[in-house]
């Protein structure tokens, strides 16, 4: 499943950057801006890539990100809750090694179709994305900013440039958008010192919390708190008790995170999620209907 993600927003990205070398830039009012906030280290925050001043019909959309901090890590993107209307996919990659995150829109063209869904709405929340902040991490502020790079592949005429830049491109492919960019912040404050008393904000005992929405259709929120850091599995099953997908293996820091599990290529039904820690587990049930 995570190959077949990678492939398709391959796949996308690449013909994003050849369309953009063929196809004919469109003045464009929009603007993409990253939230900024404030935190302390070993807690969550959300980030939200907020869209403003759309005047066109959208088809696909693509945002890289870097965060260029070790402090911080990419627990999940949401798009619960977002302008993302059904008909059009929301894809997230996150590269800790790389501390870069790219957020897609992808369109589902329905079988039997030629019609390329759009969203044209004015302003709201593109994505959501949930950062940790390492229990360790000093005061200061962690940027969160665009990645924009052009690469020419061929200099010949006319140059070929491959570009890894925020762009939107409307259904027909022809024209594409450069939305303006606000970059984020999180200002980080109220550091501990290694011989301090524990947070008092963090959690008391790991805790795994229904899922929300539940009945969900086709995305759900899983929220899980860790009194410490923790390597953390959290695993999807069929009621066969099959594995359907691991939405999270690896090292966390202690904190209440949030996860999506996005269920949009499963059949309605009912699933449990299970979180592992140690040789410690906690499972709960929910139910998707399509």
């Amino acid at each position: 499943m995570l190959r077949l993600v990678k492939l398709i927003l391959v796949i996308v990205v690449s013909v994003l950057a050849a369309s953009a070398a063929m196809a004919v830039p469109v003045s464009y009012s929009g603007v993409v801006t990253c939230d900024s906030v404030e935190a302390s280290p070993g807690s969550q925050v959300v980030m939200n890539l907020r869209l403003t001043n759309n005047d066109r019909a959208i088809s696909g959309i693509t945002i890289p990100l870097k965060y260029s901090n070790p402090y911080l890590t990419v627990d999940s993107v949401s798009f619960v809750g977002t302008l993302k209307p059904a008909d059009i996919s929301g894809v997230a990659h996150i590269d800790m090694a790389e501390l870069t995150v790219r957020v897609s829109y992808i369109p589902t063209i329905q079988s039997g179709s030629t019609e390329i869904p759009t969203f044209s709405t004015a302003s709201g929340i593109l994505a959501k994305i949930y950062f940790s902040i390492d229990p360790a991490t000093p005061e200061g502020h962690l940027p969160i900013d665009s990645i924009n790079i052009d690469q020419i592949i061929s200099s010949g005429e006319p140059e070929i440039h491959f570009w890894t830049r925020i762009e939107f491109t409307d259904a027909s492919g022809s024209y594409f958008y450069l939305p303006d960019w606000v970059p984020g912040d999180i200002l980080v404050s109220g550091s501990l010192a290694a011989d301090d008393n524990p947070e008092p904000g963090l959690p008391g005992d790991f805790q795994l919390s229904q899922n929300y929405p539940n009945p969900f259709n086709p995305s759900t929120v899983i929220e899980f708190s860790l009194p410490q850091s923790s390597q953390v599995n959290l695993a999807i099953f069929n009621v066969l008790g099959q594995t359907v997908t691991v939405l999270t293996d690896r090292q966390m820091p202690a904190g209440v995170h949030r996860v999506e599990f996005d269920a949009t290529d499963q059949p309605s039904g009912i699933y449990f999620y299970r979180l592992s820690y140690g040789q410690e587990s906690l499972t709960r049930k929910m139910i998707l209907v399509k």
